[in-house]
């Protein structure tokens, strides 16, 4: 491949999960926040911070939950979907679905269409799969495919991010599943072309990329 890949990574920290004091201090203020916002996105890195307490704080009190769980070298697996026991939208890579469901081999559309469904109730999930697209499920209409929308690829840091970021404001504001997901690819296509997170999604790009792929 020619494009930037990261080597190795190297973690220095304590992600024992947070003293009460503190736990309570963060729970008090989610509980007191999020239901002055639309939509809450939780990117759980799985290193403490997020706590049970805190993910059933953040269950009860957010009027649309998106949420990524990262599976990382620093929490080695342990950091699943299974610990929310509920969303609203949920965007996993391939790796953390089939841990989630420790399912190595079964189709994703499956996994995302029957199984993620099984240990979380949401409704709308996405397994991304890097440069071979997306699968988006929804309840009320049969999973989708989307493959990547780019083959120019810089760096891909913070892709997963990108498409998270738009796929859940899209459906925060009720856009269609399979619109949200597209739109969620471009963002995702356009962050690959940027090396590490050195600037954000251009609007105005991203506006001009949706028409280019649309003509």
């Amino acid at each position: 491949t020619s494009y930037t890949r990261k080597l190795f990574e190297v973690y220095f920290m304590d992600d024992s999960r947070l003293e009460n004091p503190i736990e309570q201090a963060f729970g008090d203020l989610i509980t007191e926040r999020a239901k002055d916002f639309d939509l809450v996105i939780v990117t759980d890195f799985g290193h403490g911070l997020i706590s049970p307490k805190i993910v059933d704080t953040l269950v009860a009190n957010s009027r649309f939950l998106a949420v990524n769980t990262q599976v990382n070298a620093g929490n080695q697996g342990f950091n699943l979907i299974s610990k929310y026991p509920r969303a609203d939208y949920v965007c996993l890579d391939e790796p953390e679905a089939r841990l989630a469901v420790s399912d190595k081999y079964t189709d994703l559309a499956a996994i995302a269409a029957r199984h993620l469904p099984e240990i979380i109730d949401c409704d709308k999930i996405v397994i991304t799969q890097g440069r071979h697209g997306c699968i988006a499920s929804a309840a009320e209409q049969s999973s989708t495919r989307i493959p990547a929308l780019t083959d120019k690829v810089v760096d891909t840091i913070g892709a997963g991010d990108a498409f998270l970021s738009l796929a859940a404001v899209c459906h925060g504001a009720g856009v269609d599943p399979e619109l949200a997901s597209f739109l969620g690819s471009v963002s995702a296509a356009l962050d690959v072309q940027i090396v590490g997170n050195s600037e954000p999604i251009d609007p105005i790009a991203l506006h001009k990329y949706v028409v280019s792929l649309l003509k």
